[in-house]
């Protein structure tokens, strides 16, 4: 967790005093121990003021035959938290969903254990995604940004 709040500390040296650095911070994640993480993140003194948007959508529920029911895995929920100066405007996804927090046996990364275990379904996680892309393209064109930091998967890299 270090690392992640490292990257989303804001640098203060050297900066214009009049730009403001706000972190977003999306997680598009399968697993409550990686949310986990990011709620520490978004909790942080050390970051007083970001935008954390977590989206998550429901697995598949199995019959006894091993068939997809039909009825599971068409939902999901988009949260999104902001603290502004260390006060929380809009509490982030754990508060809303305290089995979040609560869950013990989540592991990371997750990701290809669960999907086996609970597949999910493809139209519910491109509605996620294109729903998350509306969101953000709310948030981030309303004014001029200049990205100073991206974390491309291979690791970090500025421009």
């Amino acid at each position: 967790m270090s690392e992640l709040v490292e990257l989303l500390t804001p640098e203060t040296e050297d900066r214009d005093p009049s730009v403001i650095f706000l972190p977003v911070l999306v997680g598009m994640v399968d697993n409550h121990a990686t949310r986990q993480i990011m709620e520490k993140a978004f909790r942080s003194e050390r970051i007083p003021t970001m935008i954390y948007v977590d989206v998550g959508v429901h697995g598949v529920s199995l019959d006894r035959w091993d068939n997809p029911k039909p009825e599971t895995g068409n939902g999901g929920q988009i949260v999104v938290g902001l603290k502004v100066n260390g006060t929380c405007c809009l509490e982030p996804v754990g508060t809303l969903y305290p089995d979040v927090l609560s869950d013990t046996e989540s592991r990371i990364p997750g990701c290809g254990e669960l999907i086996q275990s609970a597949p999910q379904r493809c139209a519910t996680n491109k509605m996620a995604a294109q729903l998350t892309n509306n969101i953000l393209n709310t948030l981030l064109p309303r004014n001029p940004f200049w990205f100073t930091r991206l974390l491309p998967r291979s690791g970090k890299a500025l421009c």
